[in-house]
């Protein structure tokens, strides 16, 4: 994988990246199926524990009644619903 400055492992969010995938095969080939798997740096476990603790803190705030969210905490409106489901 690449970044503007050469190969690279780690990625910035919205950072353009290009991905070049070398193959040889040993036999002929009738299918061919190629992947590859981006994660973040905390994982599909630390991933969830970020949103459940995002969703107790905004409880938190709200005594328990997201009705009762103060107006001014603009994130907690806009991503309350994503951190819910995830």
């Amino acid at each position: 994988m690449h970044n503007a400055a050469g190969p690279a492992r780690v990625f910035q969010v919205g950072e353009a990246m290009q991905l070049r995938i070398k193959l040889r095969k040993n036999a002929p080939l009738t299918d061919l199926t190629v992947g590859f798997l981006m994660r973040d740096r905390l994982g599909n476990d630390g991933l969830k524990a970020a949103h459940a603790a995002m969703v107790r803190t905004l409880h938190t705030e709200c005594a328990g009644v997201w009705s009762a969210l103060r107006l001014d905490q603009s994130y907690g409106w806009r991503f309350l619903i994503a951190h819910l489901r995830a």
